[in-house]
């Protein structure tokens, strides 16, 4: 995830779906590490395009949301996004992002249904 990425998206820039950012850090060691960080979705009339504008536009800006400023900066180098092409309907891929984040419990998202996951949520505060 950098400043480049308008230039990788390709043919998956108008399309629905899941994405994920990860940190990636090039350890010496095995196993390698990848640390899910952010579910998100991209439904209705927004697309994969539109959703990563306000990620790019936050690359290097200090004054963004706490979570975003994470997400684009804090991990120079070792952040990196995979989307999920879903061809689903918008409730249904809303439903696979709340199932993701309610079992995985990535620390940058906040918006959880299960007790457990909103138990989980505050030693990131």
């Amino acid at each position: 995830f950098d400043e480049n990425i308008r230039n990788n998206l390709g043919a998956i820039r108008n399309r629905k779906g899941v994405y994920m950012f990860f940190v990636e850090p090039e350890f010496p060691f095995v196993p390698t590490v990848n640390y899910l960080l952010y579910v998100g979705k991209v439904v209705g009339t927004n697309t994969f395009f539109k959703r990563f504008y306000e990620y790019v536009s936050a690359i290097g800006d200090k004054n963004k949301r706490r979570n975003i400023q994470l997400l684009t900066n804090l991990w120079e180098g070792k952040t990196w996004v995979y989307f999920y092409e879903l061809a689903l309907t918008d409730t249904q891929i809303q439903g696979i992002e709340k199932n993701l984040y309610d079992n995985i419990i990535p620390p940058l998202n906040n918006q959880f249904r299960a007790k457990r996951a909103l138990n989980s949520r505050s030693i990131y505060n």
